[in-house]
């Protein structure tokens, strides 16, 4: 392979990654749907948007959680405390 066709094959893997992340991503929000109670699940999904610079998926993700968990204090501050380490206040 020559120089450029390696750059080439490079970034063609990483993009090949890339496709396969969000893949990941967008299957772990269409397990938990609207009403999942699957708090780990919940907590993985908004990490993963974040990490993945989609902080408005990952803050609307946060919001939906909070109301499917809203009556139970310990759950609510497990996604509280991943916000604020998150920084998505």
């Amino acid at each position: 392979m020559r120089e450029g066709e390696v750059g080439a094959a490079a970034s063609r893997r990483a993009g090949d990654q890339a496709t396969m992340i969000k893949g990941m991503i967008d299957g772990l929000e269409q397990k938990l749907g609207s009403d999942s109670h699957d708090l780990e699940g919940w907590l993985r999904l908004i990490r993963a948007r974040s990490v993945s610079n989609e902080a408005e998926k990952a803050r609307a993700s946060l919001q939906l959680a909070m109301a499917i968990f809203k009556d139970e204090p310990a759950s609510l501050q497990a996604l509280q405390g991943l916000a604020k380490e998150l920084e998505l206040n």
